[in-house]
């Protein structure tokens, strides 16, 4: 992936061969695909923002796990082990 776009670059050698790209005639239907790819953008930005919260907040709670900073208390760490 190239930048922050989210959008992988295409290498200029596949475009130099012979490639036929089939697509809707018409307009209508063309907006429609449109429309399906704008409403999963929409859906990407946010999710990938709440990703990267996690991940941040993973990492935080890791650290204060190792050093001590926060204890699991025993009932959590029994619940998640009855539940395996």
């Amino acid at each position: 992936m190239e930048g922050t776009t989210g959008r992988q670059r295409i290498p200029k050698k596949v475009f130099k061969k012979n490639l036929t790209i089939a697509y809707p005639k018409r307009q209508k239907d063309q907006k429609e695909i449109v429309d399906i790819f704008v409403n999963i953008e929409k859906n990407i930005s946010p999710k990938t923002r709440k990703l990267t919260l996690f991940k941040n907040l993973k990492k935080s709670l890791m650290q204060n796990l190792l050093t001590g900073k926060i204890r699991i208390p025993d009932h959590i760490i029994n619940q998640i082990i009855s539940n395996e």
